[in-house]
This record gives C-alpha cells, sequence and structure tokens, in this order.
C-alpha cells in the first residue's frame, strides 16, 4: 500500500461515483470523535489532512442513492444508499486504503466485539481475520482489489467482495 504525505489520510473508491460531493468522515480511533470531514471527487478519491492525529482512524464513506459501486455478487452497478455507510479502519493516518464490504465486515466486528476506542494490534487483527476468513487471497483488506473475471480464482472472496478503485 502506498503512503501518501505524513498526516493525510487518502482514501479511494474503486466506485463509478457520479455524486462529486459523496461525503466521507475520519475519526478518532473512539470512532466517534470527527477528525475531519471530505467530500469523494468524481475519480473515487478523497485525500483529507489529519494534521498531527498519529493513531488508529475509522473512516466512513456517507452512501447517497447516486454514488454506484462494483460487486460481483450482486451485479456491476449497486448504489450506495442513502442513510448507509461503508467503514474502514485504518492502523494509522498517511495510507492509500480501499472501503469496501470487507473493511465494513472489520469495522463491525470491533463494534461487536466492544473494542473502541481501537488500538493499532486490535485494527490490524479485525482486518485479518475477515482476510482470513473470507478473503485468503488477499494479503491486506485495505489494499485495492482487483475485479473478479474469469481468470480470477474462484475462492469465495473474488465472488463476494466489492470492488473500490
Amino acid at each position: 500500500m502506498a503512503k501518501s504525505m505524513k498526516g493525510n489520510c487518502s482514501a479511494r473508491n474503486r466506485t463509478s461515483v457520479l455524486s462529486p460531493a459523496l461525503p466521507v468522515n475520519l475519526y478518532k480511533k473512539d470512532g466517534t470523535t470527527l477528525l475531519r470531514t471530505g467530500n469523494m471527487g468524481l475519480r473515487g478519491f478523497v485525500r483529507v489532512n489529519v494534521g498531527a492525529y498519529d493513531g488508529p482512524v475509522v473512516v466512513e464513506i456517507l452512501g447517497n442513492n447516486v454514488a454506484r459501486y462494483y460487486d460481483e455478487a450482486a451485479g456491476p452497478s449497486v448504489p450506495i444508499r442513502a442513510g448507509s455507510s461503508m467503514w474502514a479502519l485504518v492502523p494509522r493516518p498517511g495510507l492509500r486504503i480501499a472501503v469496501t464490504t470487507l473493511t465494513t465486515l472489520a469495522y463491525a466486528r470491533a463494534q461487536a466485539e466492544r473494542l473502541f476506542p481501537v488500538s493499532v494490534c486490535e485494527v490490524v487483527r479485525m482486518n485479518d481475520i475477515v482476510r482470513s476468513s473470507l478473503a485468503p487471497g488477499l494479503n491486506n483488506i485495505l489494499f485495492l482489489p482487483k475485479r473478479f473475471t474469469a481468470r480470477t480464482t474462484g475462492n469465495v472472496a473474488a465472488r463476494l467482495r466489492i470492488t473500490f478503485a
């Protein structure tokens, strides 16, 4: 995963985002203290400066019924519903990440285990539990995944994941 400039958090959504103002929230490790907000651009990127904060980051992408994403299981164009969110747990600022259903599952597991405020080790553990259970072929669920094609191995993760680019 490539690093962005120190103090910035970048998220890339491998989505054909049709709304230039898809909101993205970045929270501190407690999951409730808002660090910064940003808007995802038409190419699916957002870069938000989080200043000197260097702990785990919780990323939220807010749906709006206009933005769409590629989902191999449901079809190539699925809306991100208004009122819904997709999440990611990131060990530290400065990483370029993908926000997917896999990262949202890791976030949900951390919530279910009442881990907030999360530590770096808990972020890594939650992401790895989801990766090893559903996507063992991936190195890290925060990396941009490859789209599922006829040439992709037929593992469960390839059939279930939502791809963001």
